[in-house]
């Protein structure tokens, strides 16, 4: 489900549920520090490269199924076009979580 659309500028928290592969994500064990949003410019062959980091503030909404909140830092919605992000979970010992890319259209 894209975000569309996305004024520049605009700052509204965005809220995720995380599901993966149809299965309910547990955030029990999540701290908010773990979890950081990764932002991805669209390519014209609409594959995406990343760009960086966001720098606004992740809030766990619900523990299960996993909700959480993100507003955006205004560096992250500075320039109109094709983006994507992902959510990613840096579980503490195993490997980070990735989940599927959320298009993120952001317009004049």
């Amino acid at each position: 489900m894209p975000i569309n659309p996305w004024p520049v500028g605009q700052l509204s928290p965005i809220t995720i549920t995380l599901t993966q592969e149809s299965l309910v994500v547990d955030l029990s064990s999540a701290a908010t520090n773990q979890i950081s949003v990764l932002l991805y410019h669209q390519n014209s062959d609409g594959s995406y490269a990343q760009t960086g980091t966001g720098a606004g503030v992740v809030t766990i909404l619900q523990n299960k199924p996993g909700k959480i909140q993100y507003a955006p830092a205004a560096s992250d919605v500075a320039t109109a076009g094709n983006y994507a992000f992902r959510i990613k979970i840096n579980w503490a010992g195993t490997t980070p979580q990735l989940f599927d890319y959320i298009p993120w259209i952001i317009q004049p």
